[in-house]
């Protein structure tokens, strides 16, 4: 790949990621964000390039970086689907990918990204394909759609994408996901909790009302590629010839951003450290669980940041399993809170306790206590 000294003439890029695997597109995303010296300001006034990412995921749930998995989407259906489960690196909320939704990326320096006028953009691009229909730009610079009257009342619109952003000193990105024919079941299905009674003070998703373009996937990457070359040839004052457009297939990426950081990037955007440590702190009652009315009142499970457990909290009169929680929440006192890991520990726990405490029964609500905790431990 050909390396530019001057800014001012290195070209804009339009780059179609080829691969499903949503680690390695947001890695490729990030790789160029990180090259900051690419979007240095030129100094006669010609605008530093710009770099759009055109791609599709495998189906897929992505959180912002400030959500917690568990309460944006049904984490025990995304493993029976054997989907994956993404923290990207920007904020905003968990959106649903398939290979019927196409993602859009625009990355320059923070000085110049206008997230408002990339909406627009894609708004302009967007409405001769849709001649019956008015396309939006919302307040959260999302896309909705309305019918040909152009209503302003807002409660008959439907959205279409959803956006978040990453601003750094910089660079910055600006991102989002356009629904041409996603499966809506699907969307609906996943991005629904995992546990009703889960506290927590992460980012929520704002829930609004979707609804497809109805537009083929691959007609809509082709119509976003000539309007981002017009687009960004405009901005520059340059022909349309002179923004690459380039096919990334899986393997590839290296050809284009720095290997090793390429490498490292990714094995982060897979680590459980990220996806799931990353968690902030939340609280649960683990007597959802359990048959209604719960026969041992509330039991609060404490998670601080990190994915790991603080402590167990009974909300009970019944004076006899106190000693049990208080030993039973020492034990999981800094565990981390991974699928099916407690299995282990709360065996060891039960002989342990059983073996100290011979003398006295073993009570049925200390047997509802570690059933409620195992079902937990499954569906994390």
């Amino acid at each position: 790949m050909r390396f530019y000294r001057d800014v001012s003439k290195a070209p804009s890029r339009i780059f179609l990621l080829r691969s499903g695997d949503i680690f390695r597109n947001l890695a490729f995303e990030t790789c160029l964000y990180l090259d900051s010296d690419r979007f240095k300001l030129a100094t006669d006034e010609v605008a530093p390039p710009t770099d759009i990412l055109l791609w599709k995921s495998d189906p897929c749930v992505v959180i912002g970086r400030f959500q917690s998995p568990w309460k944006e989407c049904n984490v025990n259906l995304l493993r029976e689907r054997r989907w994956p489960l993404a923290r990207r690196q920007s904020g905003g909320g968990a959106v649903f990918h398939d290979q019927n939704n196409l993602n859009i990326s625009f990355v320059e320096a923070r000085s110049v990204l206008d997230r408002r006028k990339c909406m627009e953009f894609l708004k302009a691009t967007l409405q001769p394909l849709k001649p019956d229909t008015c396309v939006h730009v919302g307040d959260r610079y999302d896309l909705w759609i309305s019918g040909p009257s152009c209503e302003s009342n807002k409660a008959t619109w439907k959205k279409i994408s959803g956006s978040s952003s990453r601003l750094g000193d910089k660079v910055a990105y600006h991102h989002c996901t356009l629904l041409c024919n996603a499966d809506l079941h699907n969307l609906s299905e996943v991005l629904s909790p995992s546990f009703e009674t889960l506290q927590t003070q992460a980012t929520s998703s704002v829930r609004s009302p979707v609804v497809n373009l109805g537009i083929d996937v691959a007609q809509m990457e082709t119509v976003m590629v000539e309007g981002a070359r017009e687009w960004l040839s405009e901005r520059r004052r340059t022909h349309t010839s002179d923004t690459l457009v380039l096919q990334v297939f899986p393997g590839d990426e290296p050809n284009f951003v720095d290997p090793t950081k390429f490498d490292q990037i990714l094995s982060g955007f897979r680590a459980w450290s990220w996806i799931w440590g990353s968690s902030p702190a939340f609280h649960l009652d683990l007597s959802e669980f359990l048959p209604s009315p719960s026969p041992i009142g509330h039991l609060l499970l404490h998670c601080k940041r990190g994915g790991v457990v603080q402590s167990l909290e009974f909300c009970s009169n019944v004076v006899a399993l106190q000693g049990f929680v208080n030993a039973l929440s020492n034990a999981l006192a800094g565990s981390e809170i991974r699928t099916s890991s407690w299995h282990g520990l709360l065996d060891l726990f039960y002989a342990q306790w059983q073996f100290e405490h011979s003398k006295q029964p073993w009570l049925e609500e200390q047997d509802l206590i570690l059933r409620a905790l195992r079902i937990f431990s499954d569906r994390i």
